[in-house]
């Protein structure tokens, strides 16, 4: 069964005039996690070698944003017992010249959300 991902963003651009700066904060929802063990684009016959190559996929990830200078992000689980579920969250924060952060933010931001219309 195939899911549509759907990732609520939020951004907060913050203006620093004295240091002809801008700080602009951002958030995005991930309403479920893929099963990326599950992935058919997974080269890997057994689960040993497809967590291999997912782990490093994440590794290329992360590795990735370092690019972004003046940057910092987060993934955020925060746990509700209630319902069963665990929500989480991805946000970032980048400082740029000033009139220059929504751009920066939206080339820095989670790549998923870049393509939240996709199939999973």
């Amino acid at each position: 069964m195939s899911q549509s991902l759907e990732i609520s963003q939020h951004i907060n651009i913050i203006s620093l005039p004295d240091q002809g700066t801008e700080v602009a904060y951002y958030g995005y929802h991930l309403p479920y996690l893929p099963d990326f063990l599950g992935d058919h684009t997974l080269l890997g016959q057994s689960q040993t070698e497809k967590l291999a190559e997912v782990l490093g996929r994440f590794e290329r990830f992360v590795v990735g944003l370092r690019k972004y200078r003046n940057s910092a992000f987060a993934l955020r689980y925060i746990t509700r017992p209630e319902r069963g579920s665990v929500d989480v969250s991805i946000l970032g924060r980048i400082q740029t010249a000033s009139n220059q952060s929504a751009t920066y933010s939206n080339k820095s931001s989670f790549p998923m959300a870049q393509n939240h219309d996709r199939t999973l």
